[in-house]
């Protein structure tokens, strides 16, 4: 059901790409969870294997696609396949531990696919590079570009101490604590799979060597700006991720 998201990312400009993906994000799933309080908890059975099954839908095309990917902007929507599986997993739960976990997941991921696609748009606004090879040592000639996707891509990897990290491990406890075990074995499957493709796009950028030449053009101050106080935040987040979680915790009754 969110399959149209890399089409999206590969036609849109980056900065709108980001912003659907983050608000989509919040809006759908706090949405999703303030029904299963509300409206669905009769029904959590049932809707545990609908939910579970999307989940597990999303995790595995997402990550194996974004595998496959050349283009950027491809590889990054097909990871948000991915973790909005993960997201799922949380609130197929139907506890107030996994609703916790998948929001404070959606608020580490959203943070992360902006600090990830707002580089992206210097990348492909600026200078035009849209691929893997293109991107090749970006990292010492674009250093600040290089630097938001490095730390947005190491987010969504779960790299600690990051925020991303503590999310998808307190998922992970989530869903082991609910009992479910296979839904914990394919969330750690997920995971090991998103290595291949985040360490691949780590060494085009930092270890290999460029392809073509890429000339030095200014970048507004602005991005700068933006991309210091993202990295900043989902470092912050990642240095406090219980008082994030615990405000995730707070928030499940509101929405109930």
């Amino acid at each position: 059901f969110h399959m149209y998201l890399p089409d999206l990312a590969d036609g849109a400009a980056p900065v709108v790409t980001a912003f659907i993906i983050s608000a989509e994000k919040a809006a759908t799933y706090i949405g999703l969870i303030r029904l299963a309080t509300l409206v669905l908890y009769p029904l959590r059975d049932f809707l545990f294997i609908i939910l579970s099954g999307l989940a597990v839908i999303s995790i595995i095309i997402g990550n194996i696609m974004a595998l496959n990917q050349r283009n950027l902007l491809r590889l990054f929507a097909y990871s948000s396949i991915a973790h909005s599986g993960y997201i799922i997993a949380g609130v197929s739960l139907f506890t107030v531990y996994g609703f916790a976990a998948a929001l404070f997941h959606v608020l580490t991921v959203s943070l992360s696919d902006i600090l990830v696609f707002g580089s992206l748009a210097i990348f492909s606004g600026t200078f035009n590079i849209r691929t893997l090879d293109e991107i090749n040592g970006a990292g010492r000639l674009i250093p600040s570009a290089s630097a938001g996707l490095t730390f947005g891509l190491l987010s969504l990897l779960g790299f600690p101490p990051l925020a991303a990290f503590w999310s998808k491990l307190l998922i992970l406890f989530a869903v082991w604590d609910a009992g479910v075990l296979w839904l914990a074995v394919i969330v750690i499957i997920g995971i090991a799979i998103s290595v291949g493709y985040y360490a691949r796009v780590f060494k085009h950028i930092w270890i290999d060597a460029p392809i073509k030449e890429i000339k030095a053009k200014p970048i507004h101050d602005a991005y700068y700006i933006a991309i210091l106080s993202l990295i900043l935040l989902i470092i912050g987040i990642g240095l406090m991720p219980y008082l994030f979680f615990g405000l995730a915790s707070l928030a499940v009754p509101i929405l109930s």
